[in-house]
């Protein structure tokens, strides 16, 4: 009976041993916290936000918008630390050069002529841990990885090299335009940035066995505006006519912001002149390089990249300054007469002041207006009432109608057309139809 006693106990802790094994056996191990492991890590260029009329303006720049030419990763631990060790938690892959980590020849990394779209990048080296966080950085210079290092070191009195992750949230990157030479005027360069910067992050466990399975989105931290002007007066427009833009921001955030970079005082960015008019005055160069008149029923299209921005109402959002019969004198529109300031944002302008981020425009995002000019006294055919009006939506329901008419500082506030009209004869004006991104603009 012993015996039997004995074999059943034994029996019995066998089977609950194998049975603590077939439970655990599926369970993960911990991770090896600082182990050094080597994943595969994977990115791609995602396609940017269509917003308004998304109708394609024909082929992209491909150097401006969607290569990948360097790429700087840094990996911080589950609690927001990051530490730079060299081909450990940081890494720097040059798609031109064809070197990672300022080596050649390791994994697949080749040089190319204008970099890369999407990448698999094998052998880099991380630290293993169950809870992390990889951050991409796309088209930054080693000297500015370096020089941010510096900067948070001398802010914050850590090492340089160490940071934590709401740090690195702090890093704004510059928005640099390409320039136009003195004394001339390149409007296929104008408002195009010499480097678009991309971003991208991941977040969770990093171990050997994950190879394969870490993939990163990049976006751009810019937004394209996509500018399309018709001449609908139904004559040809001899007076000069053009547009620039006004409060745009010359940096963004990696992060999306809440509060984003305020934006510059500056005006006069990416200036564009649709028609020169007659009468060429000296040092005006533009009116020998664009032409005199714009054509009746004739389309201009052009294409333009800024900062998106938190604007927190109407004073700070971007606009279209458009101007019509005005001199410029550099990059100042000789007064305000004659022209109109359009907000461009998320939503239709006159509901933006109560929609959250309403006057803000999104990063990775392709905005599409069209502004579409006609004669003043088309204006008074046109009903219209506040915006505020129950009416309203009735005053909107024709797709050719604008929608509400707005004074010559195109404030937040409708006017009706009786009261527009009112105004001085050589103002322009500017109405808003119910299509998202239409827009149009009347000449004296």
């Amino acid at each position: 009976m012993k015996s039997t006693s004995h074999k059943t106990i034994g029996l019995a802790a066998l089977a609950a041993a194998l049975l603590f094994a077939a439970c655990t056996a599926d369970e993960p191990a911990p991770a090896r916290e600082g182990a050094l492991v080597c994943p595969t890590l994977t990115f791609g260029v995602s396609s940017m936000t269509m917003k308004a009329d998304s109708r394609a303006m024909g082929p992209m720049s491909p150097d401006m918008e969607k290569y990948v030419k360097t790429i700087a990763v840094f990996e911080f631990d589950s609690e927001g630390w990051h530490e730079k060790k060299e081909s450990v938690t940081y890494h720097f892959i040059d798609f031109i050069a064809g070197t990672v980590n300022g080596d050649k020849g390791v994994g697949s990394v080749k040089p190319t002529e204008f970099g890369v779209v999407e990448a698999t990048l094998e052998g880099l080296q991380f630290e293993e841990r169950d809870s992390c966080t990889i951050c991409l950085v796309a088209n930054v210079t080693e000297e500015q990885v370096d020089t941010f290092y510096k900067e948070t070191s001398r802010e914050s009195g850590q090492s340089y090299g160490s940071m934590t992750f709401d740090q690195f949230k702090q890093w704004a990157l510059p928005f640099e335009y390409e320039e136009v030479p003195a004394g001339k005027y390149d409007e296929s360069v104008t408002g195009h940035l010499k480097t678009v910067y991309m971003f991208g992050y991941y977040q969770g466990e990093i171990r050997q066995a994950s190879a394969g399975a870490i993939r990163v989105d990049l976006g751009r931290l810019a937004s394209r505006l996509d500018i399309t002007v018709v001449n609908e007066t139904g004559a040809d427009i001899t007076e000069r006519l053009g547009y620039h833009f006004d409060n745009v921001c010359l940096s963004a955030f990696l992060f999306p912001m809440k509060q984003g970079m305020p934006p510059t005082d500056q005006a006069g960015l990416a200036r564009t002149v649709i028609c020169s008019g007659p009468d060429p005055v000296e040092g005006d160069e533009e009116r020998q390089i664009v032409p005199q008149i714009f054509r009746k029923d004739s389309v201009h299209t052009r294409y333009f990249y800024v900062a998106a921005h938190s604007a927190t109402g109407y004073d700070d959002a971007t606009k279209l300054h458009m101007f019509y019969n005005r001199l410029i004198v550099g990059d100042d529109i000789s007064d305000d007469s004659n022209s109109v300031r359009i907000p461009l944002c998320n939503v239709h302008p006159l509901q933006a002041a109560d929609v959250p981020n309403g006057f803000s425009l999104s990063r990775n995002t392709r905005y599409h207006f069209t502004i579409r000019l006609r004669k003043k006294a088309a204006a008074a055919a046109n009903a219209a009432v506040p915006a505020s009006s129950a009416a309203a939506s009735a005053a909107t329901s024709s797709a050719s109608a604008a929608a509400v008419v707005l004074n010559t500082e195109a404030s937040s506030t409708a006017v009706s057309n009786e009261a527009a009209s009112s105004r001085s004869g050589q103002d322009c004006a500017v109405a808003y139809s119910d299509r998202p991104g239409e827009i149009t603009v009347y000449l004296p």
